[in-house]
């Protein structure tokens, strides 16, 4: 059951993407092949770079593993769907006429996945099916944010995808913290 959980973390994770990728105009050609890259790459890198420093100091809480399971997917979760209102209205949504843009929404949408990364290290996952479930979750929620045209309906759908992965995150939160044995 840990490993369901765990894919379904990650495949949360992976919708931080759709409001970004909603952003960029797939009829750029190589460019936007090239921005969906750095999307991807930044998800991969930051969740990495969590699941290494975890490795390194998380083994000191070992004896509070529930309770740094559930507060920090429970914190993600509430502020996935904190973000949804924003997204709703658009405001999360950018416009990316150049790379140093789209790095530093790559960036601000990594952060939770080194949050994740950090406190994976308690589930016995392999990171490189981690990397590998979250690269294809990434890969398809760019393609669905490329297909969708920045307008109030593509708007309310990568809302619901946020809203939907948010809930993920926190039964997920309450399952690890108080269910998992």
């Amino acid at each position: 059951m840990e490993n369901t959980v765990t894919i379904l973390i990650l495949i949360a994770l992976s919708t931080q993407v759709l409001p970004v990728a909603v952003g960029i105009n797939p009829k750029k050609g190589i460019i936007s092949i090239w921005h969906g890259f750095i999307l991807i790459i930044s998800q991969l890198i930051f969740l990495y770079a969590g699941y290494t420093l975890g490795g390194r100091f998380l083994y000191l809480l070992e004896s509070y593993k529930g309770i740094v399971l559930f507060a920090g997917f429970f914190l993600i979760g509430i502020r996935m769907m904190m973000d949804v209102f924003k997204i709703r209205k658009g405001d999360r949504t950018y416009y990316l006429d150049n790379t140093a843009t789209l790095i530093l929404a790559s960036v601000a949408q990594g952060i939770n996945s080194l949050l994740a990364g950090i406190i994976l290290t308690y589930l016995p996952f392999d990171i490189s099916k981690m990397i590998i479930v979250l690269s294809i979750g990434t890969v398809i929620f760019i393609l669905l944010g490329m297909l969708l045209k920045a307008e109030k309906q593509s708007f309310a759908i990568s809302a619901l995808l946020f809203f939907i992965s948010g809930l993920i995150m926190v039964f997920s939160s309450l399952y690890l913290g108080f269910f998992n044995t």
